[in-house]
């Protein structure tokens, strides 16, 4: 199993490798550099999923894979919340 990060980021690399060992046997997971097509840093809880769904299909678009994971960090405001 080929599996493609859409991030160059180490840390998220390491955690979807974490997430896969117990689900696939000797998965191969590939950091790949793609655009998320949203800002640096996404505002909101729409834009931060649409970022990562970006991400996971760019990913899976760059290569042989048979997997594509796209992980985004966003901010957002919670109701209820000053």
């Amino acid at each position: 199993m080929r599996i493609a990060v859409g991030s160059e980021n180490p840390v998220k690399r390491r955690a979807v490798e974490h997430a896969v060992a117990s689900t696939f046997s000797s998965p191969e997971v590939v950091a790949e550099s793609v655009e998320s097509g949203v800002y640096e840093q996404p505002y909101g809880q729409a834009e931060t999923i649409t970022g990562a769904e970006t991400r996971a299909r760019n990913a899976l678009a760059a290569g042989a894979y048979d997997l594509g994971v796209g992980l985004e960090g966003g901010v957002a405001q919670l109701a209820g919340t000053d």
